[in-house]
């Protein structure tokens, strides 16, 4: 974003941290949704709302890119909210070591995630990396759906 066609002055581009403001409702919210719904469908919900979001990133708009990592924010923190307290919820037990694990796999996806993406990026840039996230995001979906399954059976 600091190269053509936005070229985004350092000062724009720290600004764009403010969606993560999106994230901090969607930690807020997650708990009410999952408490009227299942906390599993609200996982699943989070994820479509985030590759929603990913859509939205590829628009030539600054704005609409803008309002697209602020709903990538929404959704990603609304799905890991709920699930790192799902985790804690349905450990049959050691839940502290289950919650440390879960975030173990958190912090690990996430430091190998520019390696998984790389390659994408140089296949077509943005949109490469858009493509690349929304293949995780499909399974991260089917696991979110798996969860729903086994809530449904417990």
């Amino acid at each position: 974003m600091a190269d053509a066609p936005y070229q985004l002055a350092a000062s724009g581009l720290g600004l764009i941290f403010l969606t993560y403001l999106g994230g901090t409702f969607g930690s807020t919210v997650s708990g009410k949704l999952a408490g009227r719904f299942s906390p599993a469908s609200c996982i699943s919900a989070g994820i479509v709302i985030l590759m929603l979001g990913t859509a939205i990133t590829l628009a030539d708009s600054l704005a609409l890119i803008i309002l697209g990592l602020t709903i990538n924010a929404f959704g990603f923190f609304m799905a890991h909210s709920l699930a790192s307290s799902w985790v804690g919820r349905y450990a049959q037990g050691a839940r502290g070591s289950a919650s440390a694990l879960y975030l173990v796999f958190y912090y690990l996806g996430a430091s190998i995630g520019g390696f998984w993406l790389e390659p994408f990026w140089r296949w077509t840039q943005w949109q490469g990396v858009a493509i690349g996230s929304w293949l995780l995001l499909c399974v991260t979906l089917a696991i979110g759906v798996g969860l729903w399954r086994f809530e449904r059976r417990a």
